[in-house]
């Protein structure tokens, strides 16, 4: 997707751009693995 300078990107782009998404996730810890490196 190409973008011109003072353009807006068409609704839905960032499915096709994978962005956006990674706020949902969250990290897993699991304390029995942690090797308290600091």
């Amino acid at each position: 997707m190409a973008l011109n300078v003072g353009c807006a990107a068409a609704p839905g782009q960032s499915r096709e751009n994978k962005t956006g998404s990674w706020r949902v996730f969250m990290p897993k810890f699991d304390p029995s693995a942690c090797s308290k490196c600091g």
